[in-house]
């Protein structure tokens, strides 16, 4: 057994840690620490008032509690997001046979809406009330959030950029975490209006999935497979909750990215084909002819300068 301060640690697997020593923030929000946890036993006791501003801790495994100054307990189950205020936080503790989670210490400035408006970025938090945007601030919510897979990767860049000493960094890590929160959030609000259609939901997943891979030649097949339906139940059920199939709706999203590269010059046809995953630069111009009614070389030209 390890004390640090106030904490008791048993048997802790991984515990990283990375803190932001400055004012450094980004979108209204401060990020001050942050742990990425593995553990088979832990209890974390301290004083109320230790984590002043927000908590968040997303579950990935396993299961742990939360315990508040005035006796209320929140079980935390895997693949669940929970965030509250921290003032009155005085426990967390691994109550099943091990716990994988992201522990996130914030502030969030009343001052400052995160949406629609950016400004002063840069400000220190001194307060936890209520934001001028009630549809970002959340008092406290617990949901049911999947992974993504690009989730991973994006938080251990988070944990890696709060811990460099170059402002950039910092702010780079706080605008990871306020585009990781509005992901959980908007899959929180989605699965919750979902309520009880599992084809939307399903279809909903799909279609994020959609965008992580444009360039996989994403069969619907392998869509019907990844939603856990049978092909024919699964274009049914996305074509009812999208009003297009899943092979057109996935066709449009790459030719809309095509459009976005060309429009920039990021990329020339050829290159833009092969990335977005068609099978030769003909069928691309082809399918880009069909959708946007002119070839791809017109969008290319006019985004030169």
């Amino acid at each position: 057994m390890a004390k640090q301060g106030n904490f008791h640690i048993f048997s802790g697997m991984r515990n990283e840690v990375s803190r932001n020593g400055t004012a450094v923030g980004s979108l209204a929000l401060r990020l001050l620490r942050l742990w990425q946890v593995e553990v088979t036993e832990q209890d974390c006791q301290y004083p109320a008032g230790y984590w002043p501003g927000r908590v968040l801790i997303r579950t990935l495994s396993g299961e742990g509690s939360l315990t508040y100054a005035d006796g209320r307990t929140v079980a935390l189950k895997p693949e669940t997001v929970f965030l509250s205020a921290g003032e009155k936080l005085v426990r967390h503790r691994c109550t099943g046979r091990h716990w994988t989670y992201w522990f996130f210490h914030y502030q969030q400035p009343a001052a400052e809406p995160v949406f629609p408006r950016f400004r002063n970025v840069s400000a220190p938090a001194t307060t936890d009330a209520a934001p001028a945007d009630p549809a970002f601030y959340v008092p406290e919510r617990l949901m049911s959030v999947p992974p993504r897979a690009s989730e991973a990767e994006q938080l251990r860049t988070v944990l890696q950029a709060l811990r460099d000493a170059a402002p950039e960094r910092k702010l780079l890590a706080n605008t990871l975490f306020a585009l990781q929160l509005c992901q959980w959030l908007a899959q929180g609000r989605l699965a919750a209006a979902g309520g009880g259609d599992p084809g939307r939901n399903a279809a909903a997943r799909i279609r994020e999935l959609m965008h992580e891979r444009l360039g996989a030649r994403w069969t619907v097949t392998a869509m019907a497979d990844a939603a856990g339906m049978p092909v024919r139940e699964f274009r049914r059920q996305f074509t009812r909750a999208t009003g297009r199939g899943p092979k057109e709706t996935y066709d449009a999203l790459r030719l809309e990215c095509a459009r976005e590269w060309l429009g920039q010059n990021w990329k020339n046809v050829s290159e833009t084909a092969a990335e977005l995953g068609f099978s030769s630069p003909f069928h691309f111009s082809k399918a880009y002819r069909r959708h946007f009614g002119h070839p791809p070389s017109r969008d290319r030209r006019c985004g030169q300068t």
